[in-house]
């Protein structure tokens, strides 16, 4: 008996070193897949380092797409917003704001906005033009709402 009893010791000894190895061999898990939330925020900008001298104002506030472009969201459309050359967004999708060269920050998310500038043609050569989507819209000044 205490032979049996030994030999079953060793097999429970082999049996979870064998489950030890296996855990610690096992592969990683793999890459997560990339989904909406996972996006990085782009702005369209154009080749123009000062913000457009057009005085039309456009109310809204910012909004994002499952791309991760950035884009003004008034009462009934979305329009797509050029920035000046150097401009660039930070944040995730949940709070983000538009900063200039400098770094000052001139929008944020979640606040109603009155964004000065004007309307004009798409140049497909802007940076992450491929946002634009229906009106476009070239920044000039910005202001709360």
């Amino acid at each position: 008996m205490a032979a049996q009893s030994t030999k079953l010791g060793r097999t429970g000894v082999a049996i979870a070193c064998a489950g030890a190895l296996v855990a610690c061999t096992s592969s990683p898990d793999p890459t997560p897949t990339p989904t909406s939330t996972d996006a990085e925020l782009r702005i369209v900008t154009n080749h123009t380092p000062e913000p457009s001298g057009m005085e039309a104002l456009l109310n809204g506030s910012l909004a994002t797409d499952d791309e991760g472009c950035v884009f003004a969201q008034t009462r009934d459309r979305r329009v797509s917003l050029v920035w000046p050359d150097g401009y660039s967004v930070r944040g995730d999708l949940t709070s983000y704001e538009v900063v200039d060269g400098d770094g000052i920050v001139i929008a944020k998310s979640g606040e109603e906005l009155a964004i000065g500038g004007g309307g004009g043609a798409t140049d497909h050569s802007w940076a992450n033009a491929d946002c634009i989507v229906g009106d476009i819209w070239i920044v000039g000044a910005v202001s709360q709402a």
